[in-house]
């Protein structure tokens, strides 16, 4: 499943500080990332009701806004120091002591129990295990395991993504036993009962059908299994009512039973306890959890594209079109990273980007449209999506195609560069301003295979990115001659304006 599965917080009071919790996000999209109490949790939609565009569309162009914010030199960043230990069960523990506030952040990551274990024929059992983690352990009810987490002031969240299952907890210094205590119980003594199932089941099939209303959502499956091909595990969208209809208890259990392995499981924790005091409450929390490790399963190859390829989700009755452009981008952990976020921001990361400016502001194609960068372990992807009029949505397909083929065939003006530096290098020291900044870039390190060089150093790589570099991950990444195009509307009105892009397929919503 694609974007991050399952995203759930219970017991939400910490009441010493006005701090919020906030997702993790890469850093090309920083400001983009979306929530929500969901197996699937994705992008962010434009709605089916945008502003009607104005028919008279300007030329090309990468213009900049006329004001530019003016953007201090990056300051520097410092990793922080990780405490590191091992659990006689396998569990590593990675701890950060940080005293500007009596929090702690911990994040318990499994690597063993992201969505790219599910079965090909249930997708979404990664994330129901993951959610009925915490609806009942042996001697508590869900109520009695919310309880407890609300009157130590805790938080606990759970966001099931394609590599890893992640528990999220905020507490207490001074509760911290007990609540380290209480989410590992929920690791080593889930009991999965029936009813919780039967209800998540309810909610997540009346979310379903609210999402088949969505343009942007009913764009992803065929999007990512064009990609990926439906054998690779990222392929994979969300669920379908079938699937989830169909899993079991008996599932479930076995699932948890295969995937949640100490050796697989890494504890990120960052707060104000003394480093050898936090070794000691995860030695006594994290003890229980089985032994074992959990292998990560042989990627297929992605399918070798050698032409672009449409695909029209019919939907007849909609007077919009959404349109996705995108392919096969990096690891996260490629050196081209840096490189590749300067790109994506002179591209569409942002209302500043080309294509805001150009087919938001200037052509009035569109109420919004960016591009975006996937953080995976495996390839991620690179894509541009927006919305726009149905009489409209050849202009405004063939304008994100142009833009995304400049990136690879034009050298970026050097101002224009410059400007993109800027954003990129500023962006990333914020991300370590707080506590709960720094357990996600950790954890990123921990996810990722990122070392402290790789943190420290990215804001001088990406100063010294050049525009014949982002012309090389471009031509990489960005360039359409194999790309895959997803539309949502009537087919009947699509094809002919879609039909010079490439082959078209027509699905079903859904497909």
């Amino acid at each position: 499943m694609r974007s991050s599965l399952f995203c759930s917080v219970i017991a939400a009071t910490i009441a010493l500080c006005s701090c919020r919790e906030t997702p993790a996000s890469t850093d090309l999209n920083a400001a983009q990332t979306a929530g929500g109490a969901a197996l699937a949790n994705v992008p962010t939609t434009t709605p089916d009701a945008a502003p009607e565009p104005s028919d008279a569309a300007a030329p090309l162009a990468a213009a900049a806004p006329a004001v530019q914010p003016e953007l201090s030199a990056a300051s520097a960043v410092r990793w922080p120091t990780i405490h590191r230990s091992s659990l006689s069960n396998g569990v590593s523990v990675a701890f950060v002591e940080h005293r500007t506030l009596p929090v702690l952040h911990v994040r318990v990551i499994l690597r063993g129990a992201g969505a790219l274990f599910d079965p090909p024929a249930r997708p979404g059992l990664a994330a129901v295990m993951g959610e009925l983690l915490r609806e009942g352990v042996q001697g508590m009810d869900s109520r009695a395991i919310a309880a407890a987490f609300d009157g130590a002031g805790a938080r606990l969240g759970t966001d099931t993504g394609d590599d890893a299952l992640t528990l999220s907890l905020d507490t207490l210094p001074e509760r911290a036993e007990q609540t380290l205590a209480l989410v590992a119980k929920l690791l080593s003594e889930p009991t999965f009962p029936r009813d919780e199932l039967d209800r998540l089941k309810r909610r997540e099939l009346d979310r379903l059908a609210q999402e088949m209303a969505e343009p942007a959502w009913l764009s992803q499956r065929p999007f990512y299994r064009a990609i990926y091909g439906e054998a690779h595990p990222y392929s994979r969208f969300d669920t379908s009512p079938q699937a989830l209809s169909a899993i079991t208890r008996d599932e479930v259990a076995a699932f948890h039973r295969d995937h949640v392995k100490g050796g697989s499981i890494t504890v990120v924790a960052v707060g104000a306890v003394a480093p050898d005091a936090f070794a000691q409450l995860a030695q006594r929390a994290f003890a229980p959890i089985a032994q074992g490790t959990v292998a990560r399963p042989q990627m297929p190859a992605i399918p070798a594209r050698a032409a672009r390829q449409v695909f029209i989700v019919d939907r007849p009755a909609s007077a919009q079109a959404f349109v996705r452009v995108g392919r096969v981008g990096p690891r996260r952990s490629d050196p081209v990273w840096p490189a590749l976020a300067v790109a994506n921001q002179v591209l569409g990361a942002a209302p500043s980007s080309r294509l805001f400016v150009d087919l938001r502001e200037r052509r009035s194609l569109t109420y919004g449209v960016y591009s975006r960068v996937s953080a995976a372990v495996d390839e991620g992807v690179v894509a541009a999506s927006g919305s726009t009029r149905l009489e409209r949505a050849g202009d405004f397909a063939r304008g994100l195609i142009e833009h995304l083929d400049r990136m690879a065939t034009e050298s970026v003006p050097e101002d224009e560069l410059a400007r993109a530096q800027r954003v990129v290098q500023n962006r990333f020291p914020v991300s370590f301003a707080t506590a709960n900044d720094l357990a996600a870039r950790v954890s990123e390190s921990v996810l990722y295979g990122l070392d402290q060089s790789y943190f420290e150093g990215y804001p001088a790589r990406a100063a010294a990115v050049t525009s014949g570099a982002v012309r090389e991950v471009g031509q990489r990444f960005f360039a359409t001659s194999a790309a895959v195009i997803v539309v949502v509307g009537p087919a009947r009105r699509l094809r002919p304006v879609l039909r010079e892009l490439g082959p078209i397929t027509v699905l079903r919503p859904g497909q």
